[in-house]
């Protein structure tokens, strides 16, 4: 089922002259919690990350 919604979101795609762009999670990880970053840094209450 996976490869036929592939193709129709590849023949809009087509028919509005457009690219479809998916990002891609290449190692299937999951989000982080509230307050972290992708690596594990926590963030401020402004959400960079912290420096320390």
């Amino acid at each position: 089922m996976q490869a036929m919604n592939q193709l129709k979101n590849d023949e809009v795609a087509h028919k509005l002259k457009a690219q479809a762009i998916i990002p891609l999670n290449v190692r299937n990880e999951k989000d982080p919690p509230k307050g972290f970053s992708t690596n594990g840094t926590p963030r401020c209450s402004m959400g960079f990350d912290m420096a320390y």
